[in-house]
């Protein structure tokens, strides 16, 4: 068992992690237009996955292997 907070965390920071090494990284143009939705997108995963998760007051435990699981299904889904 490991916190919520950083199950929570674990699960779901690959996502804003792999945009941005990929869009930085790959062949794609960096337009103002990409760069402001990747931004936006990016911002809004930052706090689904750091912010929210340090804000909650919920002492709980949460199985490693759900927050293990829950990340390869994110790796998977972005593929």
């Amino acid at each position: 068992m490991i916190p919520s907070k950083l199950g929570w965390i674990v699960m779901e920071i690959i996502s804003p992690l792999a945009l941005l090494y990929f869009f930085l990284n790959g062949n794609i143009e960096k337009t103002p237009t990409n760069i402001t939705f990747i931004s936006l997108w990016t911002l809004h995963y930052f706090n689904r996955s750091v912010i929210y998760p340090l804000r909650q007051n919920n002492p709980a435990q949460m199985p490693l292997l759900i927050a293990v699981l829950a990340f390869l299904f994110n790796v998977m889904n972005g593929k």
